[in-house]
């Protein structure tokens, strides 16, 4: 429109880390930093579980299920997804009693009493069988139990000697098959320690003396670190989420007496042995369990509730306590001297309750005169010894009234070479505004600059003019600088979302929600040497390869037909593949499950891309072996297991799934 703009533009890490933060991250755009910590998102009240019955202990087990133990030794399910109590084996039983341990995970629930040689008791909730593992331990006491994220199991057994003392930690497996797995050697007071045992997956168990607070690390069945975590009073319960965090109930002692009100949950940050407190609970801690998600799930046995803690972003507070960031940029330079700065726009993104603030102001020169000395202002933002508080309060008489949620503004008297610049990122408790580019633009240049000059003679209605013109000016500018970049547009590799949609279009690519941007990206890319193969196998084939990601077979009518010469074969052959000779069968063995939805944007697929006059049929394998079915060795022949019966909101039925009777 008229003369060129010059501008800065911060849209990159690199950029941001010229400037001055704190409480913000800059690694995906300019934001406030989040941290995950735990809520309590549900309460499971005694009465929902039931006050029929007293309830020892309970540990959360798979599938939305948590077992139950009653004071008879009973054991029940309860699936706190749907409210659903069932009894898993009735009181009266005498194979455990009601101090047993259990733990569960996969298709299975172990159970081990703690007196000496107790066998260890695993039953198949798929089957409702029932296998009595027993253990060689040498007269060894059972003193924790739990169980990682399939189906075996870990069990501390403490031995005592002349020697001294040895717990053996035992893996066993759902066939019965029982071994050390790790010999923690020379603890001497195995009678006097309240052992508690986690494996978070991995190669890692965790083992702890609530008493002491020691913390044993195996790995690859060898000790692999020893810790003293900090006690205040009793650790009870033991988990450690994916980031090797570490959770247990306190019991704090005042007075020589245990308080009922005193009694906290304490995280262990990944190696750091001084407790923090988690907010998300307090109250007794008789059980804690962990989840693969997790998860932790609290048993209160005081009061029998169990309460579930789930992990939820907040935002990070700042210096004052508050969910904000500040930003301060290096000094612009405009090499310009008594250069008039012009306006400032940000690509961001501002949810509801969060907002962005701009202050700026303008100098000749960065040598200023702060904290009674003349130094140069650049110079002195970078000193580290100074800390973002001493900045802001030293600068603040300096800074223009703030400018909220500018997403495009003119920076009002800008005059100078150098320009500052502060951002504040006001946050939600959930919530962070992103700045993902800005831009500063100058030098001032207006619309009235094209009118008479009878226009800017008055200097109040010049400035009101000036500022009135430029609201026009930016949206020229702006049409001007998309038809100037308008080429980026037909970049497919570095367009998204409708842009995307918008050049399939163009190429008579149907579009639907099952197209993702990166498989799109790859069909356009792809998309001269398939179209200039339209209508054959190869093009077929590489079109369904980008949306699968796996190669599909496809079988033609030549490639059978002489099987059709054999009496047993020709009723198989048409079966499997069909007897029109103008039709092909596309076989797709995709890595996971596919939805219905997916399977009707395959057919679209095929309708458009198959030759003329030919019929298309798809067949998705499945993994399993059926004679005279789809199996193909070496394919989808795969040896499988009886899975375990879940009706809840997320889940279906499986092919395999096995119904029985426990009546």
């Amino acid at each position: 429109m008229y003369g060129k703009f010059k501008f800065f533009s911060f849209n990159k890490q690199s950029d941001w880390n010229r400037g001055w933060m704190t409480n913000l991250t800059c690694t995906d755009g300019l934001r406030i930093p989040t941290t995950q910590r735990y809520i309590r998102r549900r309460l499971i009240t005694a009465e929902e579980l039931g006050k029929d019955h007293e309830f020892l202990s309970a540990v959360a087990g798979p599938y939305g299920l948590i077992f139950l133990m009653d004071q008879l030794a009973g054991l029940w399910t309860y699936d706190y997804r749907n409210r659903r109590r069932e009894v898993l084996i009735e009181s009266g039983h005498g194979q455990f009693t009601a101090d047993a341990m259990i733990s569960g995970s996969g298709n299975h629930l172990y159970i081990v009493d703690r007196y000496p040689n107790a066998p260890v008791i695993c039953y198949s909730m798929t089957l409702g069988s029932t296998t009595f593992i027993k253990l060689d331990s040498g007269g060894g006491r059972p003193l924790a139990l739990t169980t990682g994220y399939g189906n075996e199991a870990f069990l501390a057994v403490g031995r005592e000697n002349a020697a001294g003392g040895h717990i053996d930690i035992w893996r066993i497996s759902p066939s019965g098959h029982a071994e050390i797995w790790a010999d923690l050697s020379g603890i001497t007071d195995i009678p006097a320690m309240d052992l508690y045992i986690s494996y978070p997956g991995g190669s890692s168990l965790y083992l702890l003396d609530g008493l002491s607070g020691r913390l044993w690390i195996c790995k690859d069945g060898k000790i692999a670190e020893k810790r003293q975590l900090e006690v205040k009073g009793h650790l009870v319960g033991l988990g450690v989420d994916q980031d090797g965090g570490i959770y247990s109930g306190d019991t704090r002692q005042e007075a020589g007496t245990l308080s009922l009100t005193d009694r906290f949950l304490l995280n262990y940050p990944a190696g750091n042995d001084g407790a923090g407190e988690c907010l998300a609970y307090s109250g007794w801690v008789d059980g804690l369990t962990m989840d693969p998600e997790n998860r932790l799930f609290i048993w209160n046995g005081r009061q029998g509730t169990m309460s579930i803690l789930e992990k939820q972003d907040r935002i990070n507070t700042g210096y004052n306590g508050s969910s904000a960031g500040v930003y301060i940029l290096p000094p612009l330079d405009s090499t310009e001297s008594e250069n008039e700065w012009h306006r400032i726009t940000l690509d961001a993104d501002i949810p509801n309750d969060t907002q962005i603030k701009v202050s700026y102001f303008a100098v000749e020169t960065l040598e200023m005169v702060l904290q009674g000395r003349l130094t140069n202002l650049e110079t002195w933002l970078g000193d580290e010894t100074l800390s973002m508080q001493q900045r802001l309060e030293l600068l603040e008489p300096l800074w223009s009234k703030a400018i909220v949620n500018p997403r495009d503004a003119l920076l009002r008297n800008a005059r100078g070479r150098y320009l500052m610049i502060k951002i504040e990122l006001g946050g939600s408790e959930t919530s962070t505004p992103c700045i993902d580019r800005m831009r500063i633009y100058f030098p001032r240049m207006t619309m009235l600059d094209y009118m008479p000059a009878v226009y800017q003679q008055d200097a109040a209605s010049r400035d009101f003019l000036s500022r009135y013109l430029a609201i026009f000016g930016s949206m020229l500018d702006n049409m001007e600088e998309k038809i100037d970049n308008i080429a980026e547009l037909f970049d497919a590799e570095t367009v998204a979302g409708s842009v995307m949609d918008w050049l399939a279009s163009w190429l008579g690519i149907a579009v639907d929600d099952n197209w993702d941007d990166e498989t799109l990206r790859k069909l356009i890319i792809k998309a001269p040497y398939i179209f200039a193969r339209r209508g054959t196998r190869e093009a077929l084939e590489i079109f369904l390869e980008i949306f699968t990601g796996v190669k599909p077979l496809i079988v033609e009518h030549f490639q059978f037909k002489h099987f059709q010469e054999t009496t047993e074969l020709k009723e198989l052959m048409e079966k499997l593949y069909g007897q029109d000779p103008y039709a092909f069968t596309v076989l797709l063995n995709p890595a996971g499950s596919l939805t219905t939805s997916q399977v009707g944007t395959l057919q679209s697929i095929l309708a458009q891309e198959k030759p003329a006059f030919t019929d298309a049929r798809l067949v998705i394998l499945q993994p399993w072996m059926y004679m005279d079915m789809h199996s193909y060795l070496g394919i989808n022949t795969y040896l499988s297991e009886l899975t375990p019966l879940k009706l809840d909101n997320q889940s279906a039925v499986p092919f395999n799934s096995l119904i029985i009777d426990q009546e």
